[in-house]
């Protein structure tokens, strides 16, 4: 978040809900330098997290319609997002296994099945020579 966005109020607000803001503090940055490149590695790590968070939102809203639900009720709406994030992670779910059923293809499948190819091959040489 830029600094121009961060009000004292809104500061506060957050801090009396218990709600930690990331972003640059507010007033001068500190004197040692050590202190200061610290605290912008900390907002450097917090903007990498919260853009990877913002960006499986813009996935739900753009594949998993996340963003035309339309339902008037409370409840409904939020077992229309519950489903919707129920539905993004079990497809997230299966594609990691179908990663890893593929990378066990490569390690024990294909060599099984090269192995069975020459064995076919020697046997079709013996009986046709």
């Amino acid at each position: 978040m830029s600094s121009c966005y961060i009000l004292r109020s809104q500061f506060l607000k957050c801090k009396k809900w218990g709600i930690r803001m990331s972003g640059p503090k507010l007033g001068r940055p500190p004197k040692g330098r050590a202190i200061y490149r610290e605290q912008q590695r900390l907002e450097r790590e917090e903007s990498g997290e919260r853009s990877a968070i913002e960006c499986e939102f813009g996935v739900g809203k753009r594949r998993y319609s996340l963003g035309l639900i339309m339902t008037r009720l409370k409840h409904t709406s939020e077992v229309a997002i519950y489903t919707t994030v129920l539905t993004m992670n079990l497809f997230r779910k299966l594609r990691l296994s179908f990663v890893s059923i593929c990378g066990l293809g490569r390690r024990i499948i294909l060599p099984l099945v090269s192995m069975v190819f020459s064995l076919v091959c020697t046997l079709v040489d013996m009986v046709f020579p």
